[in-house]
């Protein structure tokens, strides 16, 4: 999971391009399960 950044506080963000990056990585792995 990408690296959280902190606001200040208790408080953290994450990058939503990397968010999404990562949910792209995910379904790919997911999806290279299925073309065996």
């Amino acid at each position: 999971f990408p690296k959280q950044i902190s606001l200040g506080g208790k408080n953290v963000a994450w990058a939503q391009s990397e968010i999404t990056g990562w949910m792209a990585d995910r379904i790919a792995e997911r999806n290279r399960g299925y073309d065996a």
